[in-house]
């Protein structure tokens, strides 16, 4: 598991690479400097410069890394506040279902 997560780590700093500075800069620089420490630096993932960011090959634990990058630091507050929302809904179905078993 630590494995896949370095390797989520280093498609992440990838990604940072690639992204306007204005955008890169939303993400603290401590938090910057977590990525780039605990990073795998051997792992080589091939950021595609000519597909979308959705037609990026990231693998899914980059993806959650990325998704709460954008939600606690990148997104304006409209998006923040839907971003809460559905993480409150998604929190609630869970304990639904725990309850239910």
């Amino acid at each position: 598991m630590e494995n896949n997560y370095s390797k989520a780590l280093k498609e992440v700093y990838i990604l940072l690479q690639h992204v306007e500075k204005e955008t890169k800069n939303k993400i603290p620089k401590d938090m910057q400097e977590l990525i780039e420490k605990n990073m795998d630096k051997e792992y080589i993932f091939k950021f595609n410069e000519g597909a979308s960011l959705s037609e990026q090959k990231f693998s899914n634990e980059a993806l959650g890394l990325i998704s709460v990058l954008y939600s606690k630091y990148i997104c304006n507050e409209e998006e923040r506040k839907k971003w809460n929302e559905f993480d409150k809904f998604y929190n609630d179905k869970m304990k639904e279902l725990k309850k239910k078993k």
